[in-house]
């Protein structure tokens, strides 16, 4: 079994008035014990549908809109 190391940053796109707050959700999934990019890994948000896979690089981004 692979353990994964799991590093995210996100940041906030456009604006919050009137609204809802959309959010741009990127991060990197690497391998634990060496480091290494994991490619094509499933990244999902918890308790909704979205989800996106991890390009050639491990690296991974996703819009997420928070309703009200």
């Amino acid at each position: 079994m692979r353990f994964l190391t799991i590093f995210l940053a996100a940041g906030m796109a456009g604006s919050s008035m009137a609204q809802p707050a959309d959010r741009l959700l990127r991060g990197h999934v690497l391998e634990a014990a060496t480091g290494r990019p994991v490619v094509g890994a499933n990244v999902i948000l918890v308790g909704t549908l979205m989800g996106t896979i991890t390009d050639v690089d491990g690296r991974f981004s996703m819009r997420v809109v928070r309703d009200g």
